[in-house]
């Protein structure tokens, strides 16, 4: 039973109230701007196999995809792929080594394209 305070907010309707509330408002302004709204989730870069983070990733998609958002994550791809300790810095699972950022960016383009592409 994992818990930090990622898993506390992603279970907590009020944290998850305002996630709603700020991609909608964020969302509508980005296509009032006449662009498409794209929200690429990044995963912790924490073993995929008991990854811990999985239903912030849930609720983070169903409020970007309520709000109007093309959501993309990379977690299922890389859990195939990528190892995560080959894309972060040395002793750290939130930040990407240069080949992570390599990695993430090229993830980031290929998520854009695909929503330019589809709007």
């Amino acid at each position: 039973d994992y818990v930090d305070e990622y898993t506390i907010a992603a279970g907590d309707e009020a944290s998850l109230t305002r996630l709603r509330a700020g991609l909608a408002r964020l969302g509508a302004a980005i296509r009032d701007d006449g662009a498409t709204p794209v929200l690429v989730i990044s995963p912790m870069l924490e073993s995929w196999d008991r990854y811990h983070w999985a239903a912030i990733h849930d609720a983070v998609r169903a409020a970007g995809e309520a709000a109007g958002f093309s959501v993309h994550d990379p977690l299922d791809a890389w859990r195939g792929s990528e190892r995560p300790e080959d894309l972060r810095s040395a002793g750290d699972n939130l930040h990407y080594s240069a080949q992570g950022n390599r990695l993430f960016a090229r993830y980031v383009a290929d998520a854009v394209r695909a929503a330019t592409v589809l709007h």
